[in-house]
């Protein structure tokens, strides 16, 4: 089941499943790192714990509470807790490895989500922004060209949009800078 707080597309208990199974079996780490980045997750503190792992386990080291909690800001605040106790808390959580995968894509799908909302929002802005000069038909068309960006993956940086009959009109989509 996926969640939603503030309609943002998330589900925050299966991230700290996945990073409880990457704690239990470092190898997971390597089966999710084709359809999942530190981006996909929608707790910032997940997605540093995310970062982490992944730059330890690259390096041939051990994924642990301790290990990770060597490299993370000992007072930091995750979840509303101590670092420390969190990541505790979430080595005593994991998943079957043949559901590891599965939730990595569902992470990824609702981070895609996030990213089109975030996209649309931009979009809304930029087009209630762009200059009356600027045919409606001109705006819907850059619209489908920066959907089609869109479609393709993430986009991670901004898009410009220079109008041929008015030079000095310039409208500028932007996407958040996620993965």
């Amino acid at each position: 089941m996926n969640y939603q707080l503030d309609g943002v597309p998330q589900n925050i208990l299966n991230e700290q499943a996945l990073l409880g199974a990457i704690f239990l079996d470092n190898a997971r780490l390597f089966d999710v790192t084709e359809v999942l980045s530190e981006e996909d997750f929608e707790e910032p503190g997940h997605r540093e714990i995310f970062r982490l792992m992944r730059d330890l386990i690259e390096n041939n080291r051990l994924v642990t509470p301790l290990t990770l909690m060597h490299d993370m800001a000992q007072d930091r605040d995750i979840g509303g807790v101590r670092a420390s106790v969190y990541l505790q808390r979430l080595s005593d959580q994991g998943l079957p490895r043949a559901a590891v995968v599965e939730v990595a894509r569902g992470l990824n799908d609702l981070s895609r989500k996030r990213q089109i909302i975030a996209v649309a929002d931009e979009i809304k802005r930029q087009t209630l922004g762009a200059p009356a000069s600027l045919p409606a038909e001109e705006v819907r068309s850059r619209l489908d060209e920066f959907l089609l960006h869109v479609n393709q993956g993430p986009v991670k940086q901004f898009v410009r949009f220079n109008d041929r009959r008015c030079p000095d009109a310039t409208i500028t989509y932007s996407a958040p800078n996620i993965e």
